[in-house]
């Protein structure tokens, strides 16, 4: 069966890692903030404005509802830039409580200093948290250039399902 896997935040890196997933023969849905863009990406299957160059396959759905990128999901990446990170999960509202958070942000929460995956808990509570982090560029891992990434959970079955 089929991971399904939704990416919020169609950046650069956001962008890449729905390229990789349905690589992986994972169900891709791709979020946009701006639903006229959403629909720009959906018409010319290219993110021109942020990742030009790259061919978004059919496979991948874009929306720029929330509520359906969210709901019965296996894994939510969140590539949200972290200036808008807590406003955006604020907003999410419908997900199962198996799915797993995959914070994908770099830096912190200017205001207060928080990392991301503190951010989640603070706004949706006591979920499934996973982390990735490293040295990446999102050109070079989409153009497949070596590179190393980390994947960190607190709990051993979370990073298990990775």
């Amino acid at each position: 069966m089929k991971k399904k896997v939704s990416v919020i935040g169609d950046g650069g890196w956001g962008t890449t890692l729905a390229l990789l997933l349905v690589e992986k023969d994972c169900n891709v849905t791709l979020w946009s903030y701006d639903c006229n863009y959403a629909e720009v990406l959906e018409n010319t299957r290219e993110n021109k404005k942020y990742f030009p160059g790259f061919k978004i396959p059919e496979e991948i759905r874009i929306t720029s509802d929330l509520d359906s990128a969210t709901v019965d999901k296996d894994f939510i990446v969140l590539a949200v830039p972290s200036k808008f990170f807590r406003s955006v999960v604020k907003n999410i509202k419908k997900f199962s409580n198996e799915a797993i958070f995959i914070s994908v942000a770099k830096g912190i929460e200017i205001d207060t200093f928080k990392r991301m995956s503190e951010v989640i808990n603070e706004e949706l509570g006591e979920v499934n948290i996973a982390v990735l982090s490293g040295p990446s560029i999102a050109y070079e891992v989409a153009v497949k250039k070596p590179t190393s990434v980390v994947v960190a959970a607190y709990r051993e079955e979370i990073a298990v399902k990775m």
